[in-house]
């Protein structure tokens, strides 16, 4: 977390997608609640995590997931190419 002017607030912990891979994570967004959607490549689910780090749900959507992007109304789009 940063300010916006870019100062380091802390860091946040995100659920472990089971790998020892580098690319977790990968593809994120921030819904207008403040919350994060963020890609597990290494285990094809998508995550919905509070602003902490903590779980809410996890999606598996298949593949390689590699972006999420939430619309306005919650719609969440997923770049998947596996």
């Amino acid at each position: 977390r940063f300010t916006l002017g870019g100062a380091y607030l802390s860091t946040i912990n995100l659920p472990d997608d089971g790998s020892n891979f580098i690319f977790y994570p990968f593809g994120f967004d921030v819904a207008a609640d403040g919350t994060l959607w963020v890609t597990q490549p290494n285990n094809g689910n998508v995550i919905h995590a509070t602003s902490t780090g903590a779980l809410i749900a996890s999606y598996f959507v298949g593949g390689i997931p590699e972006d999420v992007a939430i619309a306005p109304g919650g719609i969440a789009y997923v770049g998947n190419p596996g």
